[in-house]
């Protein structure tokens, strides 16, 4: 859960349970997006999935 404390904002860890930001994680891992560039550069992802 030390892993989980430096990617997820404090807010968020009291929002939603550990179990399913885990879940969420892993989701967009096998889905090849990146955590972090959500929160960064949400045209990037845009532009990757545009065919």
């Amino acid at each position: 859960m030390q892993r989980l404390d430096k990617i997820v904002a404090e807010d968020r860890i009291r929002k939603y349970s550990n179990k399913l930001i885990v879940k969420i994680i892993v989701i967009l891992k096998i889905y090849g997006a990146s955590y972090r560039s959500l929160n960064t550069s949400s045209t990037t992802i845009k532009n990757s999935w545009s065919y």
